[in-house]
C-alpha cells in the first residue's frame, strides 16, 4: 500500500486524485479481493492519461492496480474471505516451471537491457524510448502479468471461506474460485469502454457513418502514439471474452436473478438479448472503424468460430431456454454478417482501399522484418538470451543513419528547454482547449555554431485525434545567428480554416494540439519555453509525441519482437505457459474456457504476425493474465 501511495503522490498533474484512486481501490480489494481479478484487466486498458500526463513508463493504472492488490491481499491475510497459501507447485509442476522460466528470461532481458541503454533523468520523458527507462517500460508488462500468475495459482490453491465454513481445496464441494470469469468481465469493460470512445472520436470528427475517406480511429489507446496494433490486439483479445461473457457462461452472481413468472423470464430474455446485440454491434462498428485488414479478419473469424461452437454446445442441451439461447446465437451471427455486408458495399473508398494496398505494405514490412531478424542471429547471445527489453527503437535508428534521441526535454531552475533532433517526422506537443488563443514564448539556439545552415522550427496548431490531423494554423521560424527570441500567437485554426462538416456542439469537442516540429538539417533548441492560454499565465508544458514513421519503434511482429527482446528463451517461456496453463480437467466450465483461451491464442498469434504487441506493457500484462486466468 506504501507503494501504491508513493506512486500515486508522483503523479505529475493530479497527484490527490490519483493517491484517492489508490486508497478507494485498496479499500475495493479488502472488501471484495476475487474483484482484483476483473478490475486488473479493465485498468489496464481504462487508467492511461498519456495526453494529457506525458508519462510514458510509469501509468495510471500502475497505482491503482497496487492498491487493489494491497487490498486483496489484506483481506486474505486475515482469512477475511480466503486464506492465502504458497502456489502449489506439485499441482502443476510444469506452469511453475513456465512461470519460472519467464521470470528468468525477463530478468535476463531487462539487464540486458538496463546495461545496453544510456542513463537518463526521470524528467526527462520525451527520450524514453532510447534510454534505460525504456527496459523498466517494457518489463513491467512482464512484471505485472506474473505478479498476477502467481495470486491466481496462490488463490486458486487456498482453503475458500464460504458461509462461514473453511472448506479445503480437496474437498468437491468446494470448486475453484471463478477467476477467469472476473477476468472476463473485467475485459468485456475495458473492451465496451474503448469501442464506445471509437463511437464518440468517429462522431466528432467525420460523422458516424461517413466513410467515404481514411480516417483510422484508435478510441481511448493511447499507447499507439507512435503506431502499433494495440487497438487491435484489445480487440482480438476480449472479443472472445465478451462473448464468453455474454453468452452466459459466467458465474451466477454476474447475473440477474431469474424471476419465477414466465411473463418476467420471456421479458429479462428479450432485454438480455437486446443488450447483446448492441455491444455487438458497437463492437463491430469499432472493429471497421480501425480499418485495420488483420484486425477485420480475425474478429470476424473469431465471431464465427465463437458462435459455431455456443450454437453447437446449446444444440446438444436439452432443456427449451438453452435452444431458445442458440436461436439467439444464429439470429446475432445472422446480423452481423448482414450489417459486414452492408458495410463493405457502402465503404468502398476507405476499407476497399486498404486491402488494395496490402501487397506494398507486405513488401515493406518483410523488408523491415528482415534487417531485423538478421540483427538477432548475428550475436549467438541475441539469438538465445535477446538483446534486451527497450533496445529496438535505438538499433532501428542507429540502422537508419538517425540521430538519437529525436527528442527530449530538461527542466533546471524552474527553466524549460525542449531540443528536437533532425531527421525525424516527430511531433512533441501539448493539449490546449479549443476556442482560445495562445502564445508561446521561448528562445531559439542553435547547438552547433559551425554550421552555416539555419536552424528550423514549425510551430503547429491542429485538430486532430491520434493519427490523423485536421485544420491547422502553423507558423515558421528560420534562425540564422546564434539565437533568437519567439514569442508567438497561434490562434484556433478553425478561425482561418473551415471546419469539416459537422455540428457545432459536436466541433468543439474535438481535441486539439500545440504541437513543436523540426523540418530542418540541424538540431534546434528552445530554452525557457513556457506557453499562456487565454491570455492567462505563463506556465511550462506538459508534453507528449507522435510520430508519422511508426517503422522507426517497432518490430511490427510479435514473435520477432519476442526474440529480439528475449531470444529463443523468452519465445519458449510463453509458449510453454499456454500449454502449462490450459484448463485442466476438474475445472469447471472447462469447454467454454478453454474454446475462449484458444481462440484468443489463435487470435493473438495472428494479429501478432503484424504488430508487436508486447513492446506496449499494459498488452503484455493482458495477454499473460488471461493464459494464467484460465489455469489452476
Amino acid at each position: 500500500m506504501i507503494a501504491a501511495i508513493g506512486v500515486a503522490w508522483l503523479h505529475p498533474v493530479w497527484p490527490g486524485i490519483q493517491v484517492g484512486l489508490a486508497v478507494a481501490f485498496a479499500g475495493l480489494g479488502f472488501w471484495r479481493p476475487w474483484w482484483f481479478f476483473a478490475v486488473f484487466p479493465a485498468a489496464l486498458v481504462m487508467a492511461d492519461a498519456y495526453p494529457w500526463t506525458g508519462q510514458l513508463v510509469v501509468r495510471e493504472y500502475d497505482s491503482i492496480l497496487l492498491g487493489n492488490l494491497a487490498g486483496c491481499l489484506a483481506a486474505c491475510a486475515i482469512e477475511r474471505q480466503v486464506q492465502l497459501v504458497g502456489p502449489n507447485i506439485r499441482g502443476n509442476r510444469l506452469a511453475a516451471f513456465a512461470w519460472m522460466l519467464l521470470g528468468v528470461s525477463v530478468v535476463l532481458a531487462f539487464v540486458r537491457g538496463w546495461i545496453s541503454l544510456p542513463a537518463a533523468p526521470w524528467d526527462d520523458q520525451l527520450s524514453v524510448y532510447f534510454t534505460r527507462w525504456n527496459a523498466v517500460r517494457q518489463a513491467k508488462g512482464f512484471v505485472w502479468a506474473i505478479v498476477f500468475g502467481v495470486v491466481c495459482r496462490c488463490l486458486t490453491t487456498s482453503s475458500v471461506v464460504s458461509d462461514g465454513v473453511l472448506r479445503s481445496p480437496d474437498d468437491s464441494s468446494s470448486p475453484p474460485p471463478p477467476i477467469f470469469d472476473y477476468f472476463a468481465v473485467g475485459a468485456t469493460i475495458a473492451l465496451v469502454y474503448v469501442c464506445l470512445g471509437v463511437v464518440w472520436e468517429r462522431m466528432i470528427y467525420v460523422g458516424l457513418f461517413d466513410f467515404s475517406e481514411v480516417h483510422r480511429a484508435s478510441g481511448p489507446i493511447w499507447t499507439m502514439h507512435v503506431g502499433g496494433q494495440h487497438i487491435d490486439a484489445l480487440l482480438v483479445i476480449a472479443f472472445p471474452l465478451a462473448w464468453y461473457t455474454l453468452a452466459g457462461n459466467t458465474t451466477s452472481k454476474f447475473q440477474v436473478a431469474d424471476s419465477s413468472t414466465k411473463s418476467t423470464r420471456g421479458i429479462y430474455r428479450v432485454l438480455r438479448m437486446v443488450f447483446n446485440v448492441g455491444i455487438l454491434l458497437v463492437v463491430v462498428y469499432a472493429t471497421f472503424a480501425t480499418m485495420s485488414r488483420a484486425t477485420i479478419v480475425i474478429v470476424g473469424a473469431e465471431a464465427l468460430w465463437m458462435a459455431g461452437v455456443h450454437w453447437h454446445g446449446k444444440r446438444r442441451a436439452s432443456v427449451g431456454g438453452d435452444r431458445g439461447r442458440s436461436y439467439s446465437t444464429v439470429m446475432i451471427v445472422g446480423l452481423l454478417v448482414c450489417l459486414a455486408g452492408l458495410a463493405t458495399c457502402q465503404i468502398p473508398n476507405a476499407i476497399r482501399s486498404r486491402f488494395e494496398n496490402t501487397a506494398q505494405d507486405s513488401r515493406t514490412r518483410l523488408a523491415h522484418w528482415t534487417r531485423i531478424a538478421k540483427h538477432v542471429v548475428s550475436d549467438p547471445r541475441r539469438l538465445f538470451i535477446g538483446s534486451g527489453f527497450g533496445t529496438t527503437p535505438t538499433f532501428l535508428a542507429m540502422d537508419d543513419g538517425r540521430a538519437i534521441p529525436p527528442a527530449s526535454m530538461q527542466l533546471q531552475n524552474e527553466q524549460f528547454s525542449l531540443r528536437l533532433s533532425a531527421g525525424w517526422p516527430l511531433y512533441v506537443e501539448t493539449m490546449v482547449p479549443a476556442g482560445s488563443e495562445v502564445t508561446i514564448d521561448g528562445k531559439l539556439e542553435r547547438e552547433r555554431q559551425d554550421e552555416g545552415e539555419p536552424v528550423r522550427l514549425a510551430v503547429i496548431r491542429s485538430v486532430k485525434s491520434m493519427f490523423q490531423s485536421y485544420e491547422k494554423a502553423s507558423k515558421r521560424f528560420d534562425v540564422a545567428a546564434e539565437s533568437a527570441e519567439m514569442n508567438v500567437r497561434v490562434p484556433d485554426p478553425r478561425e482561418s480554416v473551415r471546419p469539416k462538416e459537422a455540428a457545432p456542439t459536436l466541433a468543439n469537442l474535438r481535441l486539439q494540439t500545440l504541437a513543436f516540429y523540426n523540418p530542418g538539417a540541424q538540431p534546434v533548441v528552445v530554452n525557457d519555453l513556457t506557453i499562456a492560454i487565454g491570455g492567462g499565465d505563463k506556465h511550462v508544458p506538459t508534453l507528449f509525441f507522435t510520430c508519422d514513421d511508426h517503422l522507426a519503434w517497432r518490430t511490427k511482429n510479435a514473435l520477432l519482437q519476442l526474440w529480439q527482446c528475449q531470444g529463443m528463451l523468452g519465445a519458449a517461456a510463453l509458449f510453454l505457459l499456454a500449454f502449462a496453463c490450459w484448463p485442466g480437467c476438474d475445472m469447471p466450465g472447462r469447454g467454454a474456457v478453454g474454446t475462449t483461451l484458444g481462440c484468443i491464442l489463435i487470435g493473438i498469434v495472428a494479429i501478432g504476425s503484424v504488430g508487436s504487441l508486447f513492446d506496449a506493457a499494459w498488452i503484455t500484462a493482458m495477454a499473460l493474465g488471461c493464459i494464467g486466468a484460465s489455469g489452476r
